[in-house]
């Protein structure tokens, strides 16, 4: 079995630091796959919804997948 690197927070902002973080993680030949578990409820006007939007458009990589 690969490794699975879990990256769970609120992400509400998603912003920069997020990105680069899953795709350092992602570019790891260690690594086989990035889930970003993104929490619910709202936080400064953004809900899970928009969030996860928001990561799919900035990380298009298919070892990343947002949850």
């Amino acid at each position: 079995m690969g490794t699975i690197v879990l990256l769970p927070g609120g992400f509400k902002p998603p912003h920069m630091g997020h990105v680069q973080l899953a795709k350092a993680y992602a570019k790891n030949p260690k690594v086989d796959e990035v889930r970003m578990l993104v929490g619910p409820g709202e936080r400064d006007g953004i809900n899970r919804e928009q969030s996860i939007a928001a990561l799919q458009t900035l990380l298009k990589d298919p070892k990343i997948s947002i949850e």
